[in-house]
C-alpha cells in the first residue's frame, strides 16, 4: 500500500493532468488559442497539422496509423486542412491513387503561432516563479514524461515496470512513438 505522501503526490498528479486533459478540449480555451493565432483550428486539426508536419510527407493512409484514426475521419480532417491551405496535396508519380500530404508555409507558421500562443500561457504562468523554481518544474516535467515512456504494460492495460533507461535508448523511434501515446 501506498504510503500517504505518495497517494498526495500521485491525486495532486491526477489532478494536474485531468486539469491539463479539459483545458485541451475545451471550448473557451479554443477560441482564446482561435484568437491568439487568428484561425480556428480543431484540436484534430490541429493533431493531424502536427502530425503531417512531423512525418514529412505522408499518405492519408499513412496518417491516418499515425494518429491511429479510421480514414474516413481522416480525410474529412485532412480536407479541412487542405481547404484553408494549411496543408497540400501531391498526387504520387507512381501510383496515382495515392496522394502525399505535406505542409504549406501557412500550415508551418499557424504551428508557430500555437506553440507561441501555449509558450505565452506557461511564460505568465510561472512569471512570479524564481528561475530556481521554473528550472526545477522543467527537469521534473522532463523526467516525468521520460518515466512515462518507459512505462511497460501487461495484457491488461495496467503498468507493471520500467523499461530500464539502456533498453529504452535502443528502441525504435516506433516502439518509443507507441510508449508515448499509450500514456498520453
Amino acid at each position: 500500500m501506498a504510503d500517504t505522501t505518495t497517494t498526495l503526490a500521485l491525486d495532486e498528479i491526477s489532478a494536474f493532468i485531468t486539469y491539463v486533459s479539459r483545458l485541451a478540449t475545451s471550448d473557451a480555451v479554443r477560441r482564446r488559442v482561435a484568437g491568439a493565432a487568428e484561425r480556428l483550428v480543431t484540436p484534430a486539426e490541429s493533431a493531424a497539422l502536427r502530425a503531417v508536419a512531423d512525418t514529412g510527407p505522408v499518405t492519408f493512409k499513412g496518417l491516418a496509423e499515425h494518429l491511429e484514426l479510421d480514414q474516413t475521419t481522416i480525410s474529412r480532417t485532412a480536407n479541412r486542412l487542405l481547404e484553408v491551405g494549411l496543408v497540400a496535396r501531391e498526387t504520387d508519380s507512381d501510383d496515382r491513387r495515392k496522394s502525399w500530404l505535406s505542409i504549406t508555409a501557412d500550415g508551418d507558421e499557424m504551428l508557430h503561432r500555437l506553440q507561441h500562443v501555449a509558450t505565452q500561457w506557461y511564460a505568465v504562468a510561472i512569471s512570479e516563479w524564481t528561475p530556481e523554481e521554473q528550472r526545477a518544474l522543467g527537469d521534473t516535467l522532463a523526467r516525468f514524461r521520460h518515466d512515462l515512456q518507459r512505462l511497460e504494460f501487461d495484457g491488461a492495460g495496467r503498468a507493471v515496470a520500467l523499461v530500464p533507461t539502456q533498453a529504452l535508448d535502443m528502441e525504435s523511434d516506433t516502439q518509443l512513438t507507441a510508449n508515448q501515446e499509450v500514456c498520453a
